[in-house]
């Protein structure tokens, strides 16, 4: 289900099998921070952060700065991912779970946010880089 307002964008979806519901936010940081902060909710970081991760009675909510790179939605869906198998009692070393967990979260998210750039950030040196470079 998507529900947007000027300001936040908000997908919600359950995992199959674990029925987990999920809740997905992106929008302004103020926005979001004004949201969360009505519900008493402080978001730790968001002053640096670009997005996080976090559990709330029934949901698990992922939050996005407004246009994630997609590095960012990797990073915070491996959160997500990880909150599932713990909470589920699963193994985290159940390789081939995790990235089908992964996927299908991965995939929930692009119905919610707008990817409109490649640009992605070069984890090891902190820098934005405009192409990737192919291995042949």
């Amino acid at each position: 289900m998507r529900k947007t307002n000027k300001k936040i964008t908000e997908y919600s979806f359950k995992v199959p099998i674990f029925n987990q519901k999920i809740k997905i936010l992106c929008g302004t940081r103020n926005a979001l921070e004004y949201k969360f902060s009505k519900d008493d909710i402080k978001l730790d970081n968001i002053d640096i952060a670009d997005g996080g991760c976090f559990g709330l009675n029934e949901y698990i909510y992922i939050w996005f700065e407004k246009n994630p790179t997609i590095p960012i939605i990797v990073h915070e869906s491996g959160h997500c991912v990880y909150a599932i198998m713990k909470t589920y009692g699963l193994n985290i070393e159940d390789e081939e779970l995790f990235c089908y967990l992964q996927e299908f979260i991965i995939y929930n998210i692009l119905q919610c946010v707008k990817i409109t750039s490649p640009i992605v950030m070069d984890p090891i040196n902190q820098k934005f880089v405009q192409e990737v470079e192919h291995l042949s």
